[in-house]
């Protein structure tokens, strides 16, 4: 978490990560090896300003943190600690939430979600317990949640 913060600019993710990370059971999935793209301050603005509001006010109820922890899940691939280098063009990753990410090779690294926008690594290669980190420019939007937030 320290690497973390003195990377700047995850703040207010940071805050909305540590309301759901006892619902995910963090402290079981940090023993195993993990990839997880975590997202900016600014990937948080943008979504904000996608849904209003009201809606992010929301966030914090109890339906609220079910649709964190299900955003959060889908950034987290368990059992593979994956670094920059290990990413190709096409992969397939399957997330915590259940859902796949798909990773787009090109001078840098994209993710797609299911909204079909690509969301661009940042930061690589934080390496964290038994893990990495990268950081992402776009929140990863699964398809449970398309709905919740009519995007």
């Amino acid at each position: 978490e320290r690497t973390m913060i003195s990377a700047g600019d995850l703040n207010t993710a940071l805050e909305f990560f540590k309301m759901v990370q006892d619902r995910m059971n963090l402290q079981a999935l940090a023993e195993k090896e993990f990839t997880f793209f975590f997202p900016s301050d600014q990937a948080f603005l943008e979504l904000y300003n996608q849904i209003g509001p009201d809606r992010v006010h929301n966030l914090t109820d109890e339906e609220g943190l079910e649709l964190l922890e299900s955003i959060f899940s889908y950034h987290y691939v368990e059992n593979e600690a994956l670094k920059a280098e290990d990413f190709t063009d096409q992969q397939l990753l399957d997330t915590f939430q259940g859902e796949q990410l798909n990773v787009r090779v090109a001078q840098d690294i994209f993710i797609l979600d299911k909204t079909g926008e690509t969301s661009k690594v940042i930061m690589a290669d934080q390496k964290v317990l038994n893990g990495y980190i990268h950081v992402v420019d776009k929140i990863l939007i699964p398809e449970e949640v398309l709905s919740e937030l009519a995007l």
